[in-house]
């Protein structure tokens, strides 16, 4: 979870200042916007690395090194 820091708007939904927030893995990564046909499983897609499942900066997953390390052999 996170506490939103400021008042803030999330898809139209108003987010007041301390309110506590969880996101869902499940719908990580399934932006049409951002991944044409985002429910197939595509390693090889142009913007594969636009992806959030490692998140980024101080909460950046620590094992996404070995996990990269682990696809490479797993889906050659």
């Amino acid at each position: 979870g996170r506490m939103a820091m400021a008042d803030l708007e999330v898809a139209g939904v108003p987010i007041k200042r301390g309110s506590v927030m969880v996101g869902l893995l499940a719908g990580a990564n399934r932006d049409p916007a951002v991944f044409p046909d985002p429910a197939r499983f595509d390693v090889a897609r142009d913007n594969a690395r636009d992806h959030v499942s490692f998140s980024a900066g101080r909460p950046f997953c620590l094992g996404a090194a070995l996990w990269r390390l682990e696809a490479r052999v797993a889906i050659p």
